[in-house]
């Protein structure tokens, strides 16, 4: 980055009702918010500037998250931790701020993630194939299988399979890492594969939730905020 302005890169969630918030209206929500912080926030020119921010991943409407990031430019430097101060009044409850930290810049944050990682459990605890043996026959079934295709949205097959990296039942859920940025798989296509390799048993309505985004810059891949300094934690969501 060039050296008249400074970078902050926030983790932030989409919780409760959070998760029904579009990708434009989450941009709209955090513009507010940082009018409300008062940060020194780079703006665009011309006739309608706008602030100089980078959101990470889109987030399918419906899908919770405590993984989104966005970089934020700023005309003079701030401390990660007043951020977070700041923010705890400008922010929705149901877009927390979990960490923020400085950026060095040098690339930009969506050209650069390659993984999601999600947490998927049904609704209701006692949903038939939920229980940890049904999970981890499903995953077995899912990893024997060469191809596992799927119908798509635009109703086209796809083909599965070479889209999801990890997965494993954990306390009667599912952990699950697969394909987001240039390649990107819907959490919900998972699950529609898992079905298919075991008779149609989770064909339900699911809660999804994005717990971690990973990029690659050349030395393997790394939570976004590793490549940050000074990062501030919120005590809610400290691990």
């Amino acid at each position: 980055m060039a050296g008249q302005f400074e970078a902050i890169r926030i983790k932030y969630g989409k919780v409760g009702p959070g998760r029904y918030i579009s990708h434009l209206d989450t941009i709209r929500a955090v513009e507010r918010a940082i009018r409300r912080m008062g940060l020194p926030v780079l703006y665009s020119e011309g006739f309608s500037p706008r602030p100089k921010m980078t959101f990470a991943a889109a987030l399918q409407v419906g899908v919770g998250s405590v993984a989104e990031h966005m970089d934020v430019l700023l005309e003079r430097g701030i401390e990660p931790a007043d951020v977070l101060c700041m923010a705890s009044s400008a922010f929705p409850e149901t877009m927390p701020l979990i960490a923020v930290g400085r950026f060095g810049g040098g690339y930009a944050l969506p050209a650069k993630i390659r993984r999601a990682r999600y947490l998927i459990k049904p609704f209701c605890r006692d949903e038939a194939g939920w229980s940890c043996g049904s999970l981890q026959d499903a995953i077995e079934a899912f990893k024997a299988t060469p191809s596992v295709t799927v119908l798509g949205r635009d109703g086209k097959e796809k083909d599965v399979k070479g889209l999801v990296y990890a997965v494993r039942a954990v306390d009667g859920a599912l952990e699950v890492e697969v394909a987001c940025g240039d390649k990107n798989l819907r959490p919900q296509y998972f699950v529609d594969a898992l079905s298919a390799v075991s008779g149609g048993l989770y064909s339900g309505a699911y809660d999804f939730c994005r717990t971690g985004l990973f990029i690659d810059l050349g030395r393997g891949l790394q939570d976004p905020m590793d490549d940050c300094a000074d990062t501030a934690f919120s005590e809610v969501f400290r691990s």
